[in-house]
């Protein structure tokens, strides 16, 4: 028919929209954590200043972990390892520069290595030492121009907010400015300062090496980031106009005027870098323009771009050595992963393969058409991240590069009236179904996929619509949206699939072409509870059958991510912890085990159960969302249960909102 044929090509569409899903994702970039599983990734507190010393990342911030080393407001990550400088500072760091051959810190410390040290010190690679007499108040910015170090805040003894040092003395930079400053950076041989001030311009200026000059006579708000990029300046903060001009949040500077990127971004900008030809931005917003990117964003010269699925919190600084990008903040995810505070963009170091075969379960014959892919779910947001896919060869698929993470593998028809999208191994439910861990090439991980039986064809043809509303987090937003797609609407009769649906980002979907009669209508979307209810189609269509989906007492269950076989069982502090709203639990399992992880309040009833299944001998993790419950004390129990044993271990853990 005419109407099905249409139709059938809308789902396609829908399908390969889907498929689509993260446009860097086929780019192969993707947020990572800096660490292991076993102690977890990142620091335990915010980090505002990330810089490169001597091919080492150094991250700062308000933090006492790193990784499982313990340190002090400061850390350095050599690509594999965690180290402390020294005994570290004392107190929160804001900022990260180098200058002749040292490591300099700015923040709001009184110590460094166990010294007396006013805000600003140096590191040499051994030890702390002071600059100068230090600063009176708070140091909030550092950068190097014309062979000397420039310090921005709002102190006052060593320049008013904003001073200079040759290594061995302070000096002015005129008479400085009248406010904070927060940014600086160096703009066609000038250096530009950016922050609150009003003296020497509204906000930003550019000094010379004698004078001050204003870049701006009307910017609406302070400016908290400073970058260049393409020989452009570029500025962002929280003004929505700036030199008489509208730029929402950020805008560029091309030595003579101002202009805004494109239509801007919706609230505050605390970090600019560029990577690979392209400028990212960091901080408190969530869209750019109209597009949903949580807190970081690319902007390729022409539009803005996702990357991933962005941070769940904000970003506050970002560094760049060689094609990879740091970004550090208050976030624990990072592109749907738990990450703390500190997060690389790059491709994966190492992807494997997948493979198998996909059957029809009613005869065992080859599929011939359609996509076998690969998902995973961001546990902030719970969008579908297709990590990468594979066309169906005669009932063989190979999907080529997948990085070692926990997936789930479906097959998706080309042609609605073939097959219905099926998990791996053989259902329609995510709960059912049987994720992989893919820390290395997997083969055999075969599907056998519903066939789509059509009712009777003729004049009475009808259709079902309506919406799949998904109790989503964060809280619900207007518009379309990509977390709020990808639920599969299945109509069954008896044993039979009539056909099925997918929703869209704004949560509609649309059964086509059911004939008259008794349906059973399915709804499944991973990270979320099903739903299930019966109707009877006559001769009218069903436009207004909505679904709601809830998270409460959903979990992902027990990721396995690491196969050497511990000698004896080992329940892990979680981390963070304390945590909001999430955290990740591992344990060490000697042989495989009926296991059963539970959470409990100090009263000793239990609030969640996370796991209870069968896991595999080795190291596993579970993730636990507490958003449904309250600040307090928590403790979470392992019984893992084996012929011949049965272990008991309980923790404690905090919940702080």
């Amino acid at each position: 028919m005419k109407t099905n044929s249409i139709y059938t090509k809308i789902i396609i569409s829908l399908l390969l929209l889907i498929s689509s899903g993260i446009s860097l994702h086929a780019q192969n970039y993707e947020w990572s954590g800096l660490g292991s599983n076993s102690a977890g990734f990142g620091v335990n507190g915010n980090v505002y200043a990330v810089t490169i010393y001597n091919g080492t990342l150094i991250v700062g911030g308000g933090f006492t972990l790193a990784g499982n080393v313990n340190v002090s407001n400061i850390a350095a990550w050599n690509g594999t390892t965690w180290s402390a400088l020294g005994s570290g500072i004392s107190d929160t760091v804001y900022a990260l520069e180098v200058f002749n051959n040292e490591l300099y810190a700015g923040g709001i410390f009184l110590q460094a290595g166990g010294q007396n040290i006013s805000r600003i010190a140096k590191w040499n690679g051994t030890s702390w030492s002071p600059v100068g007499t230090g600063a009176n108040d708070e140091v909030q910015v550092l950068k190097v121009y014309n062979s000397e170090l420039v310090a921005g805040g709002q102190f006052s003894n060593i320049g008013n907010n904003i001073a200079k040092w040759n290594g061995s003395s302070w000096s002015q930079l005129g008479s400085g400015v009248d406010d904070d400053v927060f940014a600086l950076t160096v703009y066609n041989s000038n250096l530009v300062a950016a922050g609150r001030f009003t003296n020497v311009g509204d906000k930003i200026a550019r000094w010379n090496g004698s004078t001050w000059t204003s870049l701006s006579n009307n910017t609406s708000d302070r400016i908290h980031a400073l970058g260049v990029h393409n020989s452009l300046l570029v500025a962002g903060g929280r003004f929505t106009s700036i030199g008489g001009v509208n730029a929402n949040y950020i805008a560029v500077y091309n030595g003579t005027s101002w202009s805004g990127i494109g239509s801007g971004l919706d609230d505050r900008v605390y970090a600019i870098g560029s990577v690979n030809g392209n400028l990212v931005a960091g901080g408190n917003f969530k869209y750019a323009g109209s597009l949903y990117v949580d807190r970081i964003a690319m902007w390729n010269g022409s539009s803005w771009q996702r990357m991933s699925t962005g941070m769940n919190n904000k970003v506050n600084a970002i560094t760049v050595k060689d094609t990879i990008l740091y970004a550090g903040g208050e976030f624990i995810t990072a592109g749907g992963r738990v990450i703390n505070h500190i997060a690389q963009w790059s491709k994966p170091a190492l992807t494997h393969s997948i493979s198998g075969v996909v059957k029809y379960n009613d005869n065992n014959q080859p599929v011939i058409n359609g996509r076998v892919r690969a998902y995973r779910m961001d546990l902030n947001t719970r969008e579908l991240i297709l990590v990468d896919s594979a066309v169906i060869n005669n009932g063989n698929y190979n999907i080529p590069k997948v990085p070692e993470d926990t997936l789930f593998i479906m097959s998706v028809p080309d042609d609605e009236l073939d097959y219905v999208p099926t998990f791996h191994p053989s259902t329609i439910d995510w709960v059912t179904a049987v994720r992989v861990y893919a820390s290395g090439n997997l083969s055999n991980v075969n599907v056998n996929v519903y066939r789509v039986t059509p009712g009777p064809q003729g004049p009475a043809l009808t259709s079902v619509s309506g919406h799949v509303y998904l109790n989503f987090l964060p809280p619900p937003v207007p518009g379309p949206l990509p977390f709020k797609s990808d639920a599969y609407v299945y109509a069954r009769q008896g044993n039979l699939f009539r056909g099925f649906a997918v929703s869209t980002q704004t949560e509609q979907y649309m059964l086509p072409s059911l004939p008259p009669g008794t349906y059973d209508i399915y709804v499944n979307r991973i990270g979320y509870t099903a739903a299930f209810t019966n109707i009877v189609i006559s001769s009218a269509s069903i436009d207004t059958l909505n679904f709601t989906l809830d998270t409460t007492s959903i979990t992902m269950g027990v990721n396995h991510i690491g196969s050497k076989i511990p000698e004896n069982f080992m329940l892990r502090q979680n981390y963070p912890n304390p945590f909001n709203p999430s955290t990740k639990i591992i344990f060490e399992l000697p042989e495989k085990s009926n296991i059963k992880l539970s959470v409990f309040n100090i009263l000793g009833e239990e609030v969640a159960v996370l796991a209870e299944e069968e896991a595999k001998a080795g190291s596993n993790e579970v993730i636990f969302n507490a958003v449904k419950l309250s600040s307090g004390i928590y403790f979470y129990r392992l019984i893992a249960t084996g012929q011949s044993y049965n272990y008991t271990e309980t923790k404690k853990m905090i919940l702080v909102k």
